[in-house]
């Protein structure tokens, strides 16, 4: 293995130095991109895993999340009562001191390998000092986007809690991304940070920037974005409006960008070119919009319910229909001296129509008075 890929580590257990493949850990809030990231990385040589969580609705491509380290994150998570999705504002979300063994199972086997590795995990965010502390050949990569992009994944994906409190997206965005900052200027030289537009635009000049400043050898990323499955806005309404419901999230995506070196495109800062009037517009649009869809959905669940209705009618005449047959049938056969009465639909009528009986237990019922009236 090349030697840039190996970092000499002091180990107070032995009381000696040791030499470990470097890890690579990649880091930034949901829906930043950190999965995009996750696909250039393993394919340029860094070893995420081999039990990665699969494709989703909301990552067809795949998570790029490695099982164990996901495991690990959401039990953390669980131990102090929060969500495993890991939608936290609290300042700082340690790790108990039971699953401190887990987390050095994990990092042997993976320094097994003697090959450069990580993983790829947003809840990587909430423990950042646990693991530079446990894992000191770590280099992590930080990745943000931008804030209303977020917001509106989020939205689109469908969590719970955030359709239930709308502005609980911002403020975990707002939180994940305080975390990256604090812990980047605490340290400087095992970090590094890029907006997700970076990445997308040049991935070949990221990469070549973190050789250089993590010290890591990696291949060449591949070209991997399909813009039909990452949304962009760099100056929709939504920007303006998350401005003035939050200007601690605004400010703290130009802190973002400054510190990154970011120059892709973005809304106009001056507040004088702030449009309120077509911010106001957004806003009224995204109402109607709401109760116009709100008004499509009745639309479709009485339309629903008329079509059932329509489906159960026309069943019900034709197994009626069938049933009156095979009562005539019997009453010949009975007025015959073949069969008594009680013979007449169950259980032998019913096995002359056997799909009929599973498709449709409420259309049987009204077809099987018909057999009550023969008999």
């Amino acid at each position: 293995m090349r030697p840039e890929n190996q970092a000499v580590v002091s180990d107070p257990r032995a009381g000696r130095t040791m030499s470990h493949p470097h890890a690579l850990l990649i880091v930034g809030m949901h829906r930043s991109g950190t999965s995009y990231l996750g696909s250039l990385f393993s394919a340029a040589g860094v070893h995420l895993g081999d039990r990665l969580l699969g494709q989703s609705r909301g990552n067809q491509k795949g998570h790029f999340e490695d099982h164990d380290f996901l495991s690990f994150h959401e039990r953390c998570l669980h131990s102090h009562g929060l969500g495993t999705e890991g939608y936290a504002t609290a300042e700082r979300t340690a790790v108990p001191e039971r699953l401190r063994q887990d987390a050095l199972r994990l990092i042997a086997s993976r320094r097994e390998r003697g090959t450069l590795w990580g993983w790829k995990d947003p809840r990587t965010t909430l423990f950042l000092d646990f693991w530079e502390g446990v894992l000191p050949e770590a280099k992590f990569v930080f990745v943000f986007r931008r804030p209303w992009e977020v917001v509106e994944s989020l939205f689109r994906r469908g969590d719970p809690s955030f359709q239930a409190n709308p502005s609980h997206a911002i403020d975990v965005w707002t939180h994940y991304n305080r975390l990256l900052i604090d812990f980047y200027q605490r340290h400087p030289g095992k970090t590094f940070l890029c907006e997700i537009t970076q990445a997308i635009e040049s991935p070949a000049a990221v990469f070549t920037q973190i050789r250089k400043k993590l010290g890591i050898a990696l291949g060449q990323p591949p070209r991997l974005f399909e813009a039909d499955l990452f949304h962009q806005d760099a100056g929709s309404g939504h920007a303006h409006l998350l401005r003035v419901i939050s200007k601690e999230a605004h400010s703290l995506y130009f802190q973002l960008r400054e510190l990154s070196g970011s120059a892709t495109e973005f809304p106009a800062s001056d507040e004088n070119t702030v449009d309120i009037h077509r911010m106001q517009q957004q806003v009224l649009q995204d109402w109607v919009d709401a109760i116009t869809l709100a008004r499509h959905l009745a639309e479709a669940q009485l339309e629903i319910g008329r079509l059932q209705a329509k489906r159960d009618r026309s069943l019900t005449r034709r197994l009626t229909h069938l049933y009156k047959k095979a009562a005539a049938l019997v009453r010949r056969r009975t007025e015959a001296g073949r069969e008594s009465p009680a013979q007449q639909l169950e259980p032998e009528g019913l096995r002359v129509f056997p799909g009929l009986q599973a498709d449709l237990p409420a259309p049987l019922e009204t077809a099987l008075h018909w057999r009550h009236r023969v008999a």
